[in-house]
């Protein structure tokens, strides 16, 4: 092992090591998606605006859960809490939908799992699961 003049060793090289959720990052069109199966929801949305069943979709939209406030107890701000959708689709009859992408086991955090239902409870709007199956 080689040493530096000041005694130290060189650090080591890092093995790669795999993703927590064992998802792939995959890049279409020049855009890169956490996993293989938002990419894939990203080429069925395309293709169905193509179609002409949905008129939009925009992707990765932060949306406010709760807002940043002031405590009358304490000094300074409490952060408020932010999700980003994967996908907000509008549909032709100008109602949109806000979609979540997961990959064949389906696999929620808890942090996802209060996230939407906050949101859903306090903006009375629902966060639909697209389910892609045979993809992680």
């Amino acid at each position: 092992m080689l040493t530096r003049r000041n005694g130290t060793k060189p650090r080591e090289k890092r093995v790669h090591k795999p993703s927590k959720y064992r998802n792939k990052k995959t890049e279409i069109d020049g855009i890169v998606f956490d996993s293989k199966a938002e990419a894939q929801h990203y080429v069925d949305l395309k293709e169905l605006k193509a179609k002409g069943a949905i008129t939009d979709f925009r992707m990765q939209v932060p949306l406010e859960v709760i807002p940043t406030w002031h405590p009358p107890w304490k000094k300074g701000a409490q952060r408020g809490m932010t999700y980003v959708a994967d996908f907000i689709v509008t549909y032709v009859d100008g109602r949109e939908e806000i979609q979540d992408v997961k990959g064949s086991s389906g696999y929620q955090t808890r942090d996802f799992i209060n996230k939407k239902k906050t949101f859903e409870y306090l903006h009375k709007k629902e966060i639909v699961i697209v389910k892609k199956s045979g993809i992680r």
